[in-house]
């Protein structure tokens, strides 16, 4: 029991150093913060892990001593069977480790890269434990009969291979951690390893007689903090679930415990399950109007449900005849890295040239900051949460669902030609199904990517084009319709081989893969004059949501909907359309019906949502009109975000109850730098009532 106590009061420091470390780097590492909500953060992470980790850390550290000392008074005589053993444990461990988390389906990005992270991690401490004795005598003798004489040499150098492997094979993947999530563990680790070493004695000494007192002080002043958190200050929640580097994953696990009624939400740390015991109602559940509950825990009972735009019909220039169609959508592109819209470096040349003789959308926006939510909306034109999602046994993933309107399958019933062609990434190929496939006479989704410790490499587009052109010019008397995504954009960023040196910064790298996807786009136009169907083809050319580059904090996608993620470069080149400008803003629930109209699909107009754009393109005033942006974790149906934009204001809820808005003016502000929510009460009253109303009345639910 001493020696526990002990442990614990050494342990003490380095949940503190972790705390304040965690609260800090959350603090700095986006928007700024009050500095109250920062110090609520680190007493709430206090609470957190003393209470969950003071203990479990305790008992490692009197075993990590107890077996550091046997290993010690071993080592001596025993040195290189010692090492030779923890080297093939850690080979062993580490391949295994890798291929499995390569096989898991649910990782992606920044998720595969943390579990790779965590694989070295855990492949360390096995190489520790195969120290002891008793687990690893096969492994001694395996090292000896390798090698007695250079035992040490093989085991470290086994460790060294695998540790420069993996760092050399997933460096692009692991870049992709926000910094506080190695910097804040490392320096944990640090802190411990002095205090277990160093001031083992003072601490000892000194807080071992008292450390139940100490520990229950610590505690004490936790819940007082994590309390007044949850009770009044989301800001400090928002710090401790959503951008501490380590709590985030702690907070994850504790709303996942906490899901007391199995509704796939918690009532703690942005859980927002308001009757955590009744699994009827919760943040995932529809809102039932008029009912006299509030079914979805978003601002009491809705009085109204949510009104779908209906797009109308608009009569097309006399003689012109339905065209075939080419969506080219490009991964992550920016709205202010293209030329047409003021870009001063030649990035875009053959879009450029596409949008001399287009329509330009100049304010357009995806409804979703990453590609499994925006992309959907673009052929059901739907927003993200009015979308049926249906939930699939065996995948996290769910389906879009057969009864949403989905434009290539009205296409294809009324005759066109339908294909997609893209690289095998796992939102596209039946790795996930996700259902993009529908609709699509030929889905060919089998393109080599290399996609490899959770990152993109290479250049993939140059096979989709081979095999689009192959196509057209099969179907080149017929009317088609084909799509393929352009995966350039998507991190790492590289500089293709014919590429303008833009810089070697990640700022200079992006634009090159922005040039990378341009120039494959300029080979599809080509394709097309070689098929002479160039003359009747209309093209739709649009990212599929932007590329933060540590602006907020951030880099990447799927974090916030500042502009840099949701806002996107849009042009459709109609032929027998003049070339135009649109200053109205605009999404991506817009183009399917302005596509069917074009396409001569006046009956099936109906069944889609949105706006009708044929008016704007020929010349029409496009009147402004409130344009909608959400996201969550499609995986888990958390963290969401919503965002109303109403030229020029644009409101951002970090929550989904409303209770955390920011208001920017985008025209003053186009960074989103200064919160305007008091400055402007009457465009933050109006616009708060229907960001929050619309929030309210859209269900997250898999049915």
């Amino acid at each position: 029991m001493n020696e526990l106590k002990t442990a614990i009061a050494t342990t003490l420091p380095c949940l503190l150093a972790l705390a304040a470390a965690d609260a800090l780097a959350a603090a700095c590492g986006g928007d700024a913060v009050p500095p109250g909500a920062a110090l609520l953060a680190f007493g709430y992470l206090v609470f957190v892990y003393v209470a969950i980790g003071c203990l479990p850390l305790a008992l490692a550290a009197v075993f990590a001593r107890s077996a550091f000392s046997r290993w010690r008074k071993r080592s001596a005589e025993r040195f290189s069977d010692e090492v030779g053993a923890a080297g093939i444990a850690f080979v062993v461990f580490g391949v295994v480790a890798y291929r499995a988390a390569v096989l898991v389906p649910a990782f992606h990005n920044v998720q595969l890269a943390a579990a790779l992270a965590a694989t070295v991690i855990a492949a360390s401490l096995l190489a520790l434990a195969a120290a002891l004795p008793k687990l690893t005598d096969a492994l001694r003798i395996a090292s000896r009969r390798i090698s007695p004489a250079f035992g040490a040499a093989a085991g470290g150098a086994s460790v060294a291979a695998v540790v420069a492997y993996l760092a050399v094979l997933n460096r692009s993947g692991v870049a992709q951690l926000p910094r506080g999530s190695v910097v804040v563990p490392l320096a944990a680790v640090a802190v411990l390893t002095v205090s277990q070493t160093l001031f083992i004695r003072p601490l000892s000494s000194r807080l071992s007689p008292r450390v139940g007192r100490v520990v229950a002080a610590l505690l004490a002043v936790g819940v007082g903090a994590a309390t007044w958190s949850e009770i009044g200050s989301p800001s400090a929640v928002e710090l401790v679930s959503d951008r501490a580097p380590v709590g985030r994953y702690v907070a994850a696990a504790i709303r996942a415990a906490s899901d007391f009624d199995g509704d796939g939400a918690a009532p703690l740390l942005g859980g927002g399950d308001c009757r955590p015991f009744d699994a009827d109602i919760g943040p995932n559940r529809a809102e039932v109007p008029g009912d006299g509950l509030d079914n979805n825990c978003v601002s009491g009972d809705a009085v109204t449900t949510r009104a779908a735009e209906s797009p109308s019909w608009h009569a097309l220039p006399a003689g012109f005849e339905p065209p075939n169609v080419l969506l080219v959508t490009v991964e992550a592109l920016r709205a202010d890295r293209v030329g047409f819209l003021g870009y001063s470096k030649p990035t875009t040349p053959n879009l450029d040239a596409l949008a001399a003789r287009g329509v330009v959308f100049e304010r357009a926006y995806a409804p979703a900051n990453y590609t499994r939510l925006s992309l959907p909306s673009l052929f059901t034109s739907r927003h993200p949460s009015s979308i049926v999602w249906r939930a699939r046994k065996g995948s996290r993933v769910p389906r879009i669902g057969a009864e949403n309107p989905w434009l290539p399958e009205m296409l294809a019933k009324r005759g066109y030609a339908t294909a997609a062609f893209h690289v095998s990434f796992p939102a596209f190929n039946a790795r996930e199904r996700i259902g993009f496939d529908r609709g699509f006479g030929k889905y060919d989704a089998s393109a080599p990517l290399d996609y490899r410790g959770g990152t993109m490499r290479g250049f993939p587009s140059d096979a989709l084009v081979e095999r689009i052109a192959a196509w057209i010019a099969a179907h080149r008397a017929e009317r088609f319709f084909v799509w393929t995504h352009l995966m350039e954009p998507h991190f790492a960023y590289e500089r293709h081989p014919k590429s303008p040196d833009f810089g070697a910064d990640p700022s200079g790298l992006y634009d090159a893969e922005v040039w990378a996807a341009d120039r494959a786009l300029g080979r599809l136009l080509e394709a097309l004059d070689v098929a002479g169907v160039a003359e009747r083809t209309a093209i739709l050319v649009v990212g599929d949501h932007g590329e933060a580059l540590s602006e907020h904090g951030m880099a990447f996608h799927g974090h916030y909907l500042y502009d840099e993620e949701v806002r996107t470069a849009a042009v459709l080149a109609v032929p027998g359309f003049a070339p135009r400008r649109v200053n109205a803003t605009v999404s991506f629930y817009d183009f399917a019906p302005t596509l069917a109209n074009l396409c001569g699909l006046d009956a099936e107009l109906g069944a889609l949502s949105g706006g009708n754009l044929v008016g704007a393109m020929l010349g029409e005033h496009l009147a402004e009109r409130d344009v909608y942006l959400e996201k969550w974790s499609i995986m888990t149906r958390q963290w969401y975000t919503g965002a109303l934009v109403r030229w020029p204001y644009k409101l951002i809820s970090t929550s989904r109850d409303g209770t955390a808005l920011k208001l920017f003016d985008l025209a003053r502000d186009p960074k989103e730098l200064e919160d305007l929510s008091d400055a402007a009460p009457a465009a933050f009253a109006g616009m708060k009532k229907a960001l929050i109303s619309f929030i309210d009345s859209g269900p997250l639910e898999y049915r």
